[in-house]
């Protein structure tokens, strides 16, 4: 995009405006040099009208352009409506429960995640533990359950409509093909079993749907206020 047009239509208009100075240019030369024959008029006719006309042309197509990408911002923001509140909602609990600092202040959302979440994968329980290990990762998957809810319906929502969506240009191909693996890794969240591997899936479906989903990176980078091991400005973060 060039000045709220395609590159190739914008060369093209600027194309048409040379051409329709040319003829202006010539027509003043004519006029100059053979006084007596209409050859100018013709020329100043069609240098004349050219240039409006592409001006024309070219607003037209500017405002179809913004026409156009609002409605795609429309329909992304609607198979995305709940995606970026679970991600945020996931990484939330993460912090709350095992962020090393009680207080935070001078860090992002998305490093005070992973800050917490190296702490989760260092966490190794014994074979006595078992039982432990798994009374926490039952806890940790209610405590999540909401956001990776809200992350999944969007994945099959839009993997439903692949297609058309593709079609459409509302996500692109490697768009859509990334949402198909955050998909599968939420999977891989629900059944995990070992406390470890769990943090690993969670840090790896965090750091590809930040990097997959534009919508997603503004709201992880917003600067995080910890107190008391409480993310007290999260109004802040998830709006």
């Amino acid at each position: 995009m060039f000045l709220n047009v395609k590159k190739s239509n914008f060369i093209i208009y600027v194309i048409c405006l040379i051409i329709g100075f040319l003829f202006i240019g010539i027509a003043v030369l004519l006029y100059v040099y053979y006084p007596n024959t209409i050859a100018d008029e013709i020329m100043l006719s069609i240098g004349c009208s050219t240039i409006p006309t592409v001006i024309t042309a070219y607003l037209i197509d500017q405002a179809s352009e913004k026409r156009e990408s609002k409605r795609i911002l429309e329909l992304r923001n609607h198979f995305l409506w709940g995606m970026p509140h679970g991600l945020l909602w996931i990484m939330k609990q993460i912090i709350e429960r095992y962020h090393p600092s009680v207080n935070s202040t001078n860090k992002s959302f998305y490093d005070c995640f992973i800050d917490s979440v190296q702490v989760m994968k260092s966490i190794n329980y014994g074979y006595e533990e078992l039982e432990q290990q798994k009374d926490d990762i039952d806890t940790i998957l209610k405590d999540i359950d909401y956001g990776i809810s809200l992350c999944v319906r969007d994945c099959q929502s839009i993997i439903s409509h692949d297609y058309e969506l593709e079609i459409n240009k509302i996500f692109s191909k490697e768009e859509l093909l990334a949402i198909s693996y955050l998909l599968e890794e939420c999977q891989r969240i629900i059944n995990s079993f070992i406390l470890s591997d769990m943090a690993e899936y969670i840090e790896l479906f965090v750091k590809n749907t930040i990097k997959s989903i534009p919508e997603t990176k503004a709201k992880a980078d917003r600067n995080a206020e910890l107190k008391n091991k409480i993310v007290s400005n999260w109004y802040e973060i998830s709006k």
